[in-house]
């Protein structure tokens, strides 16, 4: 099941400071303590939401 993925400037802004609000929990807690939940906490959003902003793969 296919879902949309959200794009232009405002996710591409979106995208990276999830990437780096969880490239900052892995440095202060590591990877294996640090859950999809953990990151959306950090923007007060639902892990679910998280899954909008990137492909589910990488495959055509």
């Amino acid at each position: 099941m296919d879902r949309p993925v959200r794009t232009g400037r405002e996710s591409d802004h979106a995208r990276a400071r999830i990437l780096g609000a969880a490239e900052e929990r892995f440095r202060r807690v590591g990877h294996h303590r640090t859950s999809v939940a953990d990151i959306a906490a950090e923007f007060g959003i639902s892990p679910a939401n998280i899954y909008r902003f990137f492909p589910s793969s990488l495959a055509p």
